[in-house]
């Protein structure tokens, strides 16, 4: 049974839901190619507007129209999730971004964080980012991040129970 998703507004789906329907082979036609194209001309202002990164509060603030001045230094935290996601998103709808200003964002010596000055790094924002760089247009010009978040990924993974402050991994890694 084919099923097609209507999307009619640009709340309808967020970029994280965005990213993981075209990640799993979902077409723009297939989510109903207005609003897909609605989120994708939303995630390149926001980008562009806020100097190559977003946050939560940026995004939600700016869908409901409560703030749209909104530069990256004035208090709102830009975050490695939310410019990941929309960067994947984007490079999956065929409008490439880089993911330099993420990167010169939030790489630190041995892993992303997720908001500047970050106590402890989250493994799920990390896998974000890594999933953001490998979209990117251009991903062997960095293999160095690559390489740093994959070794951050899998010694973390490895030392036993990880810990994520965003998601509950034992649900994730079941599919739940």
């Amino acid at each position: 049974m084919h099923t097609t998703l209507t999307i009619t507004s640009i709340t309808d789906l967020p970029e994280k839901i965005a990213s993981t329907f075209l990640k799993a082979g979902l077409t723009p036609e297939a989510l109903g190619l207005e609003g897909v194209s609605k989120i994708g001309g939303f995630l390149e202002s926001q980008l562009k507007t806020h100097g190559g990164v977003v946050g939560f509060g940026m995004l939600f603030l700016t869908k409901l129209s409560l703030f749209t001045d909104h530069k990256t230094d004035s208090g709102l935290l830009a975050d490695v999730d939310d410019t990941a996601k929309s960067l994947v998103t984007l490079n999956l709808l065929g409008l490439p971004q880089s993911p330099r200003r993420m990167i010169n964002e939030f790489e630190t010596a041995d892993h992303f964080c997720t908001y500047k000055r970050e106590q402890n790094p989250s493994l799920s924002a990390n896998c974000n980012a890594l999933d953001a760089i490998l979209h990117s247009p251009n991903p062997s010009e960095y293999s160095e991040q690559i390489y740093k978040l994959t070794r951050f990924l899998c010694k973390t993974w490895c030392a036993g129970n990880p810990q994520d402050k965003w998601v509950c991994l034992q649900y994730a890694a079941l599919g739940i």
